[in-house]
């Protein structure tokens, strides 16, 4: 009974981890209006982003810390684009531009 108790309590310090880690959010600025979000309870992280300018776009990325992430499809100019991927352990959002680089990272 005490091993039963004690791995509930483990389970629910836990789980609050993993909600201290929840993010949600999201700016805007000259090039992108750039939001993120997370949904713990099915363990999927989402970006979304709308592309304010012709000459770049951008990818809406989420990956695993230091791992690499992977991306959706590009928005170009006016476009919203957002891409979800499930992910159990610490993660990142991010935008990949045309220019092949990781940028807006949310760590």
């Amino acid at each position: 009974m005490k091993k039963i108790i004690s791995l509930l309590i483990m389970c629910l310090l836990f789980g609050t981890t993993i909600f201290a880690y929840a993010q949600t959010g999201g700016f805007e600025d000259e090039r992108v209006n750039y939001i993120y979000w997370d949904q713990n309870e099915i363990q999927t992280y989402w970006t979304g982003v709308t592309n304010k300018v012709n000459y770049d776009w951008y990818a809406p990325c989420v990956g695993a810390k230091n791992a690499g992430a992977e991306c959706g499809e590009f928005a170009k100019q006016s476009q919203y684009r957002e891409f979800g991927l499930p992910v159990y352990v610490q993660h990142v959002h991010a935008l990949f531009t045309t220019y092949g680089q990781l940028e807006y990272i949310i760590e």
